[in-house]
């Protein structure tokens, strides 16, 4: 019985780590395309401008990738488009439902545009999403909570 535990504990971690692994990707386990490891980059870079045109690439090729979608939505909220922004998200979502990235990042979106009911509706999917916890969740509830702290009457 004593050999038991450790093997169970072993498996058990086993599993877990590769149930967080595949869904860490928010997409599918394909290589990337090109076009989408380069747009990465110059959003890293802060490169917006850059990365939208390697982005549109990409989702005129696939137009159900959530991952540029997603990015596409985020260049557009960084260059001040919120509206444009928005819709990518929505459409990340409904490419992938469980999108963390995408999840996270229209709450942020609805912070900007003082709607923390909306918000808070993304914050509560990732908790649901997140079991062991993820950025994608920490990051949208200090958001929040700053957002809360600003904003007190």
């Amino acid at each position: 019985m004593k050999r038991l535990i450790p093997l169970a504990a072993a498996l058990f971690m086993i599993l877990a780590s590769t149930l967080m692994a595949q869904a860490a990707g928010g997409g599918s386990s394909t290589r990337k395309p090109p076009e989408l490891v380069e747009a990465e980059k110059a959003i890293k870079s802060e490169n917006y401008e850059a990365a939208i045109p390697l982005l549109e690439k990409v989702v005129s090729a696939d137009a159900k990738n959530a991952d540029a979608l997603n990015y596409l939505g985020y260049s557009h909220r960084k260059l001040g488009d919120f509206e444009t922004s928005k819709s990518y998200y929505v459409k990340a979502l409904d490419a992938d439902p469980n999108h963390r990235g995408a999840h996270e990042y229209i709450g942020e979106l609805y912070l900007q545009l003082d709607d923390l009911q909306s918000a808070e509706k993304h914050l509560d999917r990732l908790d649901s999403l997140c079991f062991f916890g993820c950025d994608e969740y920490y990051d949208l509830k200090e958001a929040v909570e700053r957002y809360k702290a600003e904003n007190q009457s």
